[in-house]
């Protein structure tokens, strides 16, 4: 699934922020384990998380996490699926965030006056 308004650079930042966010935020874990089943806040041990790891589960659990981050809090755009280990969509467009487009789009935001910037 791919989350929309994702094309543009400022919101892929926005949207990996998010993710950030809502991975660190017990609230959003919980309700992801309500609507899931899925314990993503839990400690496993160091063979169980190995085991996880090396049977895709820990990546196959991350991706229902996306999914449902997308689904629910904050909308889908297209089929593009979004991939949980790299954060790139199908056409690898998430890693490749240009710089230069970065500055220009910051520095064509008008900014208010402060005091401190008098």
């Amino acid at each position: 699934m791919k989350p929309g308004h994702i094309d543009n650079p400022i919101m892929q930042i926005a949207f990996r922020d998010f993710v950030n966010f809502a991975y660190r935020t017990p609230e959003m874990l919980e309700a992801f384990k309500l609507h899931s089943g899925i314990d993503l806040a839990a400690k496993a041990t160091p063979i169980d998380a190995m085991i996880d790891d090396a049977t895709g589960k820990t990546e196959a659990d991350m991706q229902k996490f996306l999914d449902w981050l997308i689904e629910f809090h904050w909308g889908a755009e297209s089929s593009v699926d979004v991939d949980a280990a790299t954060g790139c969509g199908d056409d690898q467009t998430w890693a490749g965030v240009d710089a230069d487009d970065l500055r220009e789009a910051a520095s064509s935001v008008e900014r208010p006056e402060t005091e401190a910037g008098k």
